[in-house]
């Protein structure tokens, strides 16, 4: 370190003559110094006179490797980083400041470094790079693949961005869009097509997300690769049907017990199983060729034997409480029994009423009940200041929309000196919250 420390070395920078020194100067002042940030702040500044876009990188580099680079410096860094003009040198920046995490501000300015790039090479890298960053909003996705879209002309970079991208197809509409625009732009058949099945293979998408990319399927300009890109979202609506109807199967083996028992068995036989649970072997023995093929259950085809894993049983029994996803699953067979309903009201118009959904009381009290039960007195009401006090010395509470009651049998019981009132507009889920009530001991 030259005598005077930080502040005459960057003095030294401003003063000197020739890229390659600034630089020389500048490394050796990270490596050497803890910079304050308003020395850092200072470097940034000086270093401001570098032209040679290789000096200037390598000494920016080295500030990222040796100096924390917060906030309130990142954007002089970046401005800095702005003199750049080679692609090489600013791709390779911005691959280090991607490592970094970058703020909303930061990333608009990476993001305007990035759209100085000129090759399909380093727009594809910069852009992976940028796309890494954790808690990036989807306005800056949609950004970066929209500038991506409008400069890289290589199909090879597009689709490859593109197959990394995929999985942020659900992140919106602007990002699918983006993403769209950017299909769009291929000419190649192979690589739309390889594109396309990339995103089929991701789920959660929305369905005007799916409706848009089956249209844009119709730009693949080969036959032969048209042809595989629809085969690929057939056997994604294949999958749709596979995992529907593992719900049902699954829906079964909650209704039946089939999962809260295996759940303290040891590997068994379909017959050890059913006797355990009081069921018919021959329809156990499907219900476990299901569940094996869904990998549910784990089957061991030579001892004829199958079991459910502890970490399954932690969210497919009863004893998971609200983590239980197995007692969701029979949502779908009551959807499913509204169906004609639900297709007569769309050519007629009008609604589907409550009524036409025969189990929908029982299955949201049931599901209610995974949180009251475990939840309501021991955390919920606390989260209330005095509320505890208040019900304990008599309340007159009124549930609007109170369905099956379970939640103000629960507090009546515990809190007796207070009224509770249930109002629901389901003369059916108001007979099964007095009939529970009554088995409570509840007047």
């Amino acid at each position: 370190m030259r005598k005077g420390g930080p502040a005459a070395v960057i003095a030294e920078i401003n003063a000197v003559f020739g890229d390659h020194a600034r630089q020389r100067y500048a490394v050796e002042l990270v490596e050497q110094a803890d910079l304050s940030p308003a020395e850092l702040r200072e470097l940034l500044t000086a270093l401001k006179t570098v032209e040679g876009d290789h000096d200037l990188r390598q000494a920016l580099t080295a500030v990222l490797e040796h100096e924390t680079v917060g906030p309130e410096e990142m954007p002089i860094f970046l401005e800095t980083a702005a003199r750049i003009e080679g692609d090489y040198d600013i791709r390779r920046l911005i691959e280090a400041v991607a490592d970094t995490p970058l703020n909303s501000d930061a990333m608009a300015l990476a993001i305007g470094l990035f759209e100085k790039l000129e090759s399909d090479h380093d727009l594809r890298r910069a852009a992976e790079a940028l796309l890494e960053q954790s808690d990036l909003a989807p306005a800056n996705i949609a950004r970066l693949l929209s500038v991506a879209a409008d400069q890289i002309e290589s199909d090879h970079d597009m689709r490859l961005l593109l197959a990394d991208t995929a999985p942020m197809l659900a992140r919106g509409d602007d990002v699918a869009a983006a993403w769209l625009k950017g299909f769009r732009a291929l000419e190649s058949g192979h690589d739309g097509r390889l594109a396309l099945t990339e995103a089929a293979n991701h789920s959660g998408l929305s369905d005007a997300v799916w409706l848009e990319l089956i249209n844009a399927s119709a730009s693949i300009s080969s036959d032969h690769d048209r042809r595989l890109a629809l085969e690929a979202f057939a056997g994604r609506m294949v999958g749709v049907l596979d995992d529907a109807c593992v719900a049902l199967m699954a829906s079964i083996g909650h209704q039946v017990g089939l999962f809260d028992a295996m759940a303290s068995l040891p590997l068994s036989t379909t017959q050890q199983v059913a006797d355990a649970v009081g069921l018919h072997e021959r329809y156990v023995r499907e219900w476990r060729a299901a569940m094996t093929v869904a990998r549910v259950v784990e089957h061991d085809p030579d001892a004829a034997t199958f079991r459910l894993p502890p970490e399954h049983a932690a969210c497919l029994t009863r004893d998971a409480g609200p983590e239980n996803m197995a007692h969701v699953m029979q949502f779908v067979s009551l959807l499913a029994q509204v169906e004609g309903d639900v297709t007569g009201a769309f050519q007629r118009g009008g609604g589907v009423g409550y009524e036409a959904y025969p189990t929908f009381h029982r299955l949201m009290a049931e599901d209610s009940a995974t949180v009251h039960d475990s939840l309501l007195l021991e955390e919920i009401v606390p989260l209330v200041p005095g509320l505890d006090q208040h019900l304990t010395e008599g309340a007159v509470v009124a549930d609007i929309g109170c369905g099956s009651g379970h939640a103000i049998n629960l507090l009546a019981g515990a809190y007796p000196s207070s009224t509770f009132v249930g109002y629901d507009f389901s003369s059916e889920a108001i007979a099964a919250a007095r009939d529970e009530a009554l088995a409570l001991g509840l007047t």
